[in-house]
């Protein structure tokens, strides 16, 4: 079995490879740019890009989407979020909350399209922000891991080791790729 996964990240990819591929399900990355509409909903940008992909590959396939939320500001950056750290960058997010809440949230998304039918999963990851930067950014899928701290833990994503890593992935709800994991096989077994 083979599942298509539309991204430039190869981060994401990685993640559902993870838990995806023990069942013998591989993982075939396509790179595209796809468009994105300029809307809050994460749900609805993954949805628009879910269909843009399949119209140019006309293969069943995935697509995922992340917005990041502060709770000092209520709805930004969400799903502009890239915009706000090629912008603000970590520097500019820990001056928004100077004084303020520090608690935020990912919010993720990721969207099944077959042709017929969109199948949508999405998860939520709490956490806080760090005083300042912390940890050294290696294959970390965006340079927020270095200043957010998952809720129940006290280092940042960045900040922790492979063991840690694993740890936090174990010890938090299920994600958009252990949700689609699941559906996925569970379906192609039926």
């Amino acid at each position: 079995m083979k599942i298509t996964f539309v991204t430039t990240n190869t981060e994401k990819v990685r993640s559902l490879r993870r838990v995806i591929e023990r069942s013998g399900t591989e993982v075939e990355q396509v790179i595209r740019e796809l468009p994105e509409l300029q809307v809050s909903s994460i749900q609805d940008i993954a949805m628009h890009k879910a269909v843009a992909a399949y119209e140019m590959l006309k293969v069943p396939l995935v697509v995922q989407d992340t917005g990041f939320f502060l709770k000092a500001t209520p709805g930004f950056p969400g799903a502009f979020v890239k915009f706000a750290q090629a912008t603000l960058g970590n520097a500019g997010f820990l001056k928004l909350v100077e004084g303020e809440s520090r608690i935020c949230a990912f919010q993720e998304c990721l969207v099944y399209h077959n042709g017929e039918s969109l199948k949508v999963f999405e998860s939520h990851v709490p956490g806080s922000l760090a005083e300042q930067p912390r940890g050294i950014l290696k294959n970390d899928p965006t340079k927020l891991w270095a200043i957010f701290i998952p809720e129940g833990f006290d280092k940042t994503l960045s900040e922790m080791n492979e063991d840690e890593l694993a740890e936090w992935r174990l010890r938090r709800p299920k994600n958009w790729s252990t949700l689609f994991a699941e559906w996925y096989l569970a379906q192609q077994a039926a």
